[in-house]
């Protein structure tokens, strides 16, 4: 007796797979039809340059053959090669490059042989496409330069424009594209008015290289002055981040926009507590694995990594705690050329004061100032003999060295400072506060322009998207499994022109994010046909993929152990997986690989 629910799974099946079988029928057949219109769109290319250019040589030539020109020229060939009187030129010029050849009941055009040279068959401008597609599915649906190999092995007319047009139409090769390059692509800028308008944060990792207890570094960067504070932590936790933020915001102020990435440290209830006691601090995060979002302070990443690293090998040390403020102080000091001035001149209103480097004394002046005397001398300053003090009274050789041991916090007396009896006229402070009104001016409009070459750049690399157009949403590493593609063929659905984010859809279903424009490729010259569902939504690239998927999805396991790996506390233990390269790169100590 036969099982009713396995009958309903065998009509289910082989339902789907006559449904699927239809599409790939439909996908095949709308692929020709693009291949061809951009084969004519290419010869209508090559017309218009022959009519610019009418002196140009040409030369005869049958890559684009029709079916009945090539019956005609098959006959040509075995009409000149039965003749016994004079040929023509052109029947000299035909036999001295083509034969035919008989292929079963198939009369076919080749190339003329000599010795044992490859057959290479001319192929009619009605087989293309089926020439060029059963030679891409042997490679295995690679690129340009493995096709062309095969495609000259064994035939005369494949060009190279012939399988670009071919491959740009292939929905599995667009499948597998790889993503042009978006470094430095921004839809919309982020514009700041003003100090302290808006902050960016980001940890950076040195579990690799830990300075003691140290193990992570805070970066902190005010978006409108780019001025940046990094402290370093001990741990990434709320606890260490929110301590380091309220020392920063001692310093500088509370921003009304603090920007962060997604990291659960600064999704912690007690950095929310910086806003119960700051209420007008206003706190975002950015996208997931989605670092432009911040793009200002990741840049600045790169540059502090690269410092910190000079500064390490240039002191032949690996106490980056202490670089740190080196780093902080040359960061801030130099110029940027975005905002067209240093960060501290920025926030202050002077340049950076470097010691002696920041008062107009040669350097090779520097060693033979020894007393406060030659410097004031040096610089033309006026002193008093009050202001020297008793420096010259003191015998030579004799230096007052503190000791610890000699020292009593009983003894010590705290006096208030004096107030200093000089006056600074109104005028000064009015002269100052206009000058930095104006630097900060200067920064606003620097600013401006950097983003409008901003947004140039990226209307020349991103073409405009409609709604209705097809496009290529990159899959991160993380979010697929070992069978799929790089790229998910999503549909436009809807633009939210205020904010340029694009809502897509899938085979699964509408993502419920948005998405900006530099997220996704644009498919030109689309031929897929795809089954896009609007009626239900889907959370994120990951689930889509899934339930996408043949081999079940997300396959990217990895654990953080620092212990042995032994116990299913380890996340690749509990799956029956071994550790591989990606987990735990530190930890020598794991057995289970």
């Amino acid at each position: 007796m036969s099982n009713p629910n396995t009958e309903n799974v065998a009509i289910s099946n082989s339902s789907s797979s006559s449904s699927s079988a239809l599409v790939e029928a439909e996908n095949n057949h709308i692929h020709k039809e693009k291949f061809y219109e951009g084969i004519e769109r290419l010869l209508l290319e090559r017309i218009e340059n022959e009519l610019i250019n009418p002196d140009k040589k040409k030369r005869k030539t049958f890559t684009y053959i029709k079916l009945q020109e090539y019956n005609a020229l098959i006959s040509t060939i075995e009409e000149a090669k039965s003749k016994t009187v004079t040929k023509s030129t052109n029947e000299y010029n035909i036999l001295r490059d083509y034969d035919v050849m008989l292929i079963g009941d198939t009369k076919k055009v080749i190339k003329k042989r000599e010795n044992n040279e490859d057959i290479r068959f001319l192929v009619p401008f009605e087989h293309l496409f089926d020439t060029i597609y059963r030679i891409h599915l042997q490679v295995g649906h690679k690129c340009r330069d493995v096709m062309m190999p095969a495609c000259k092995k064994n035939h005369l007319n494949l060009s190279v424009d012939m399988i670009n047009i071919f491959n740009n139409t292939c929905q599995q090769c667009l499948m597998n594209k790889k993503r042009n390059k978006t470094t430095g692509l921004v839809v919309k800028p982020i514009l700041s008015k003003n100090f302290n308008s808006r902050a960016q944060m980001d940890l950076v990792d040195m579990q690799t290289l830990p300075d003691g207890e140290f193990k992570w570094i805070m970066v902190y960067q005010d978006h409108f002055t780019k001025f940046i504070i990094l402290r370093p932590l001990r741990a990434k936790t709320a606890v260490e981040v929110t301590n380091a933020l309220f020392e920063v915001f001692s310093f500088l102020g509370i921003p009304a926009i603090l920007q962060s990435d997604n990291g659960r440290e600064f999704r912690n209830q007690i950095v929310v507590a910086l806003k119960s006691m700051w209420p007008d601090l206003s706190l975002i995060h950015g996208r997931a694995r989605h670092p432009q979002s911040q793009g200002s302070v990741e840049r600045a990443n790169a540059d502090i990594k690269k410092m910190l690293a000079t500064w390490m090998r240039d002191n032949k040390s690996t106490k980056w705690s202490v670089g740190l403020k080196f780093v902080q102080l040359k960061k801030n000091h130099s110029h940027h050329t975005g905002i067209k001035c240093t960060p501290y001149k920025a926030v202050f209103g002077i340049d950076t004061p470097l010691g002696l480097s920041s008062i107009a004394i040669p350097v090779e002046e520097w060693s033979k100032l020894e007393t406060a005397k030659q410097l004031f001398d040096a610089v033309g300053y006026e002193y008093s003999d009050d202001e020297l003090g008793n420096e010259e009274d003191n015998d030579e050789g004799e230096v007052d060295v503190f000791d610890p041991k000699e020292f009593d916090l009983n003894e010590l007396t705290i006096t208030p400072p004096e107030v200093p009896s000089v006056y600074i006229p109104i005028d000064s402070i009015d002269k100052a506060a206009n000058e930095l009104l104006g630097i900060r001016e200067s920064v606003r409009e620097n600013q401006e322009k950097q983003a409008e070459s901003m947004r140039t750049r990226s209307k020349k690399y991103l073409p405009e998207a409609n709604i209705g157009d097809y496009v290529l949403l990159p899959i991160p590493d993380v979010d697929k499994g070992l069978t799929e593609a790089p790229n998910l063929i999503c549909r436009i659905i809807d633009i939210e022109y205020e904010r340029s984010l694009y809502e897509l859809a899938c085979e699964v279903g509408v993502f419920t994010e948005m998405f900006a424009r530099n997220c996704f490729d644009l498919v030109k010259d689309s031929n897929i046909l795809l089954n896009i569902r609007t009626d239900k939504t889907v959370k994120g690239v990951r689930a889509a993929v899934t339930e996408l998927s043949i081999g079940g999805g997300q396959g990217m396991i990895k654990c953080n152990c620092t212990s042995q790996c032994s116990t299913n506390r380890c996340s690749c233990k509990k799956s029956k997986l071994l550790c591989n390269s990606k987990c735990h790169g530190s930890n020598p100590g794991c057995k289970n690989k």
